[in-house]
């Protein structure tokens, strides 16, 4: 009987799959909407008393979105404060739908991606439907590994489009 050999897991290829990094976050949606002066605006007083509360356990590390229907006054301020609080508890804070906070926490990721990691390997950004992952994050990517990689494809480790291959 002949042995089945994965040849792909055996290629040393590291594919980068940006939804699988979005799918292992966690996203935690805060609601402006109960401290709102007449269900409009958000005061500086309102606020600071939101925010004496206690972030909970399970918000260390997550990625905090702040929804707020769009016809509310947010200060320029608002997710400052909130970022000022919470910088040292939770990983991001972000502002509008949940694509909006999925898209600074993977950018916020491929900015503090490690050069060594990367240095002289054969990488693939997996081609995805996911509409979460933006043609831009993929070149976001792209742009962060082409000066540290030995090739760079796309598509699946079983067909891939070659990219860049270092001379």
């Amino acid at each position: 009987m002949e042995t089945i050999v994965n040849r792909v897991a055996n290629s040393g290829l590291i594919t980068l799959h940006l939804e699988e990094i979005l799918e292992a976050q966690k996203f935690i949606r805060v609601d402006l909407q109960p401290i709102l002066w007449q269900g409009l605006v958000l005061r500086e007083k309102d606020l600071k008393e939101f925010l004496t509360k206690e972030v909970p356990t399970d918000w260390k590390d997550a990625v905090i979105w702040v929804d707020c229907p769009e016809d509310v006054i947010l200060p320029q301020w608002t997710l400052l404060m909130m970022q000022a609080k919470w910088w040292n508890q939770v990983s991001l804070v972000a502002s509008g739908p949940l694509q909006n906070a999925q898209d600074a926490f993977l950018r916020n990721w491929i900015e503090n991606l490690s050069e060594s990691t990367y240095r002289d390997q054969r990488v693939i950004i997996k081609g995805c439907t996911d509409e979460r992952i933006t043609l831009q994050l993929q070149m976001a990517l792209a742009q962060k590994l082409l000066p540290w990689v030995k090739s760079l494809m796309f598509g699946e480790p079983c067909s891939t489009v070659p990219l860049y291959k270092r001379p």
